[in-house]
């Protein structure tokens, strides 16, 4: 199968969008394995008409997985690791990290089953 002209220059250049480059040979090197990755998975995105979530790919992830397929036919059985983006786990640590000290507050202090909005029931009276 070949591809339109001009589509293989497009593909690349949205492949690395994401990369910091100073000079021009930075950015015309070749693409890294993440790189590739993240041109064929999707992301999530929230629907907020809909109220649910979504998967939206990049435009050339089609023309990608030919190319891949072309290459190494079995290439999508290998895993590839999971990925979860850091702000995401930051957040589902730190909701952790509260639900633990919250259960082991309650648990280990007599006191606070006695709290109104974080204070005592003797400083309200």
């Amino acid at each position: 199968m070949a591809f339109p002209k001009g589509i293989v220059e497009k593909m690349f250049e949205e492949a690395a969008s994401g990369r910091g480059f100073i000079s021009k040979e930075q950015m015309s090197g070749p693409l890294t394995h993440e790189e590739i990755a993240a041109a064929v998975r999707g992301r999530h995105q929230w629907n907020c008409e809909l109220k649910q979530w979504e998967i939206k790919y990049r435009p050339f992830r089609d023309y990608w997985i030919v190319l891949l397929l072309t290459v190494q036919p079995k290439i999508f059985a290998l895993p590839l690791p999971k990925l979860v983006p850091t702000k995401i786990k930051a957040q589902y640590e730190i909701e952790d990290e509260f639900r633990r000290s919250s259960k082991l507050l309650m648990c280990t202090s007599p006191r606070l089953s006695n709290t109104r909005n974080g204070m005592s029931i003797r400083e309200i009276q």
